[in-house]
């Protein structure tokens, strides 16, 4: 049985906002900065046709990997 109109909760606020992760200053900034998105593809697509495809992956892996490492030390710390 389906609840009546009366008991139903107030709509909530999607979780990152809910979490306080996403608040007006946060978009504020997305907005200013979206522009700028494709200009950044553009560029970063440039540089991958330009290097040595081997070169770049191995640059692109290092960089997983040390994301990978700050997030295990995080999570460690934490």
């Amino acid at each position: 049985m389906a609840p009546s109109s009366q008991t139903r909760e107030p709509p909530r606020k999607p979780g990152r906002f809910r979490l306080g992760l996403l608040d007006g200053r946060n978009l504020a900034t997305s907005l200013v900065l979206m522009p700028l998105a494709p200009l950044g593809v553009w560029a970063g697509v440039r540089v991958a046709r330009r290097i040595d495809p081997v070169w770049f992956y191995r640059c692109v892996y290092a960089g997983m990997l040390l994301t990978g490492l700050k997030l295990v030390w995080d999570g460690f710390l934490a």
